[in-house]
């Protein structure tokens, strides 16, 4: 056995020993692709308190939570059957903008009711942002999950095999895994693994809090600056950066 597939194993072991609480009582749920085709769709019709839920398959598009207080899940129910997270796929590898090419888009401010849950996360490159406290930069980063002044709960996600790919010049490229800028994210119990980037190939922390617990940050490479194979910080925010039982090995 690798020690990719190690990592990958006990994570698994991990994920499924733990249960966490049930959509909230007496919202909506909103099946795909039984109510609408697409993720992006559901979302759409979604209002706040809402949950959308998605059936195992690829969904090749890129997902934008618009602002909304919702849970976007797969059928995995934590402590349940893993194979649902890998069997169920949203794809970014066709985005309609280099620009705005990150997998998932989280960048409205949203706040820990803006759940994501039980996806596998991958084929995402990247969305273009100026940095608000230097704005003659220009940067490209968040392949896999782009989180820009907001404070999502990310879980029971695997976050692979997403890598940047700039449209333009621009002056770093980072988080090919997850970025997360000006915000206090949740990540917990995900995979964040295989991803590619110039710096912080894994998981970039920019300016932003942020709460890791039981996460996989493995097999993350980077190019010539900077470093970060697995998880690169920078700057500061009047809340914390934790990582609490995480495993960062093989970047």
């Amino acid at each position: 056995m690798t020690n990719q597939s190690r990592w990958l194993k006990l994570a698994i072991c991990t994920l499924a020993a733990l249960a966490a609480a049930a959509p909230n009582a007496g919202a909506t749920i909103i099946e795909v692709p039984a109510d609408h085709p697409t993720i992006g769709d559901a979302i759409d019709a979604a209002a706040n308190g809402d949950t959308v839920r998605v059936a195992p398959g690829t969904y090749v598009e890129n997902i934008d939570f618009a602002g909304k207080a919702i849970t976007v899940t797969s059928h995995y129910a934590p402590g349940g059957d893993w194979s649902l997270v890998e069997d169920t796929v949203i794809d970014g590898s066709s985005p309609d903008s280099a620009y705005r090419a990150s997998t998932v888009r989280i960048a409205s401010g949203e706040r820990r009711n803006s759940l994501l849950q039980g996806f596998t996360v991958t084929g995402g490159t990247g969305t273009q942002w100026t940095d608000p406290l230097n704005p003659g930069f220009i940067w490209h980063g968040g392949g896999g999950v782009f989180i820009y002044d907001s404070s999502p709960t990310i879980r029971y996600c695997a976050i692979s095999d997403n890598r940047l790919i700039s449209a333009g010049t621009v002056d770093g490229k980072q988080g090919g895994g997850v970025l997360a800028y000006g915000g206090y994210p949740l990540i917990h119990n995900t995979l964040i693994t295989g991803n590619q980037a110039v710096y912080g190939g894994g998981l970039v922390v920019d300016y932003s809090g942020a709460e890791v617990r039981n996460c996989v940050i493995s097999g993350n490479s980077v190019g010539y600056s900077f470093g970060g194979g697995g998880v690169w910080t920078i700057g500061s925010s009047s809340d914390p950066i934790t990582l609490t039982n995480c495993t960062i090995a093989d970047n």
